[in-house]
């Protein structure tokens, strides 16, 4: 017998037990509808990745009944006939791993580590250790507080074998993590500067640029993500 636990996207958003929805609303995690929402951090972060922004007005203001993921699918079918959305859609992959490391970062200050996830998987861990059973936790979220929820159970999520090897707690993130990393096989120019706006992010404008003709590995390995400023 084992215990399905599964986060959807409102999870992080509301994290804090101190800070309800109804607090912060620029401040918290973002739910899925609110990626390329109009706050000036995101903008200022498109800013860094200006590929996307072509396509931003269509994943904002979003018909009922459409999920920004659809959109996106939408989007891909294009490529084959609209070559330039390849290099928006990578730029869109830049853009939230950026945000959403910068949106974890930024909440982490505000909530000092006292999240929900810490307190249910507390809960958990009681249950379980009664029972010596196993607990598969799926998440659909990109961030890593659910890792950091299980953190103080001596878990680490340092290479992608981590997250099914515990004997107790297996985690499957179905879309993905902010810290995992495919590299680019396919060789190509660089360009000669690697300054944008006064920001270091020429490695991520050549991938855009040759976005259409890159081959990329399987997800490789978890890395700690570097705090990127202009």
């Amino acid at each position: 017998m084992s215990l399905l636990v599964i986060f959807g996207a409102g999870a992080s958003y509301d994290s804090a037990p101190a800070f309800p929805p109804s607090t912060r609303p620029y401040e918290r995690p973002p739910l899925a509808n609110e990626l390329f929402q109009n706050r000036p951090t995101f903008v200022e972060m498109m800013q860094k990745f200006p590929e996307c922004q072509p396509i931003v007005p269509w994943l904002r203001d979003l018909p009922s009944g459409t999920t920004v993921e659809q959109r996106l699918e939408e989007f891909q079918a294009d490529v084959a006939t609209h070559p330039q959305r390849q290099r928006q859609l990578t730029a869109v992959r830049f853009y939230l791993q950026h945000m959403l490391w910068e949106c974890q970062q930024q909440w982490a200050n505000i909530h000092g580590g006292i999240t929900n996830y810490k307190t249910l998987f507390d809960s958990i861990e009681h249950w379980r250790a009664q029972r010596n059973e196993t607990v598969e936790v799926v998440t659909f979220n990109y961030d890593t507080m659910l890792e950091e929820g299980l953190s103080w159970l001596d878990l680490k999520f340092k290479r992608i074998e981590d997250y099914i090897s515990d004997d107790h707690y297996r985690v499957f993130k179905l879309h993905g993590s902010v810290d995992w990393i495919r590299r680019v096989t396919t060789p190509f120019a660089r360009s000669e500067s690697l300054f944008l706006n006064n920001v270091m992010w020429g490695a991520a404008h050549d991938v855009i640029r040759n976005a259409n003709h890159l081959r990329l590995s399987d997800i490789t390995k978890i890395e700690t993500v570097p705090e990127l400023r202009g």
